[in-house]
């Protein structure tokens, strides 16, 4: 899990007292929806964004809006055992 703020680095200080206000507990970068527009191919929407990567890196799902853990891990575990058959997987 990685999280990244897209409130760019001039609002650095916010960024960092909303980390420690939600006590969230893996790494978060600060980037920008310029940047993840970049990175993912697709235009940022807003937040929160989803990104689901491959273990070979290889962006493998986008979902915009709230995500539950059960859909996540539901995703996950469906993803994973396409990979477990050698077959790709693609949700976007």
């Amino acid at each position: 899990m990685l999280g990244i703020a897209v409130d760019g680095y001039g609002r650095k200080a916010a960024v960092e007292q909303f980390i420690e206000d939600q006590a969230l507990n893996f790494t978060n970068l600060i980037g920008t929806p310029a940047l993840m527009t970049k990175m993912s191919g697709r235009a940022f929407h807003g937040t929160p964004t989803f990104y689901i990567f491959t273990p070979q890196g290889k962006l493998a799902a986008v979902n915009v809006g709230p995500l539950s853990l059960e859909a996540l891990e539901g995703f996950i575990a469906t993803g994973n055992a396409k990979l477990a058959r050698g077959e790709s997987i693609d949700f976007r």
